[in-house]
């Protein structure tokens, strides 16, 4: 497959994605934290099998937050 037809293949994929997909294309996340963007918007504690959310989050930031508590299979704790 060339180069190009990759391209169109991954620009033609993001476009039929849902609204909720192409939102989850911006939340990733690292060992230790939940980032939207390029902001940490959660903490992930291991030891204790949880994920701390320090400051309030939109309703769609939360629920970016509590899939990845969920996956992980993590209580979400809220500490505002």
């Amino acid at each position: 497959m060339t180069k190009q037809k990759k391209e169109f293949l991954n620009w033609l994929s993001v476009q039929t994605m849902t609204k909720q997909e192409k939102e989850f294309l911006k939340l990733f996340t690292d060992d230790k934290n939940i980032y939207f963007y390029q902001t940490i918007v959660a903490t992930i504690d291991h030891l204790k099998r949880q994920v701390i959310v320090k400051n309030w989050s939109s309703r769609a930031t939360s629920k970016h937050i509590n899939y990845v508590a969920n996956l992980l299979n993590y209580q979400t704790i809220k500490l505002y």
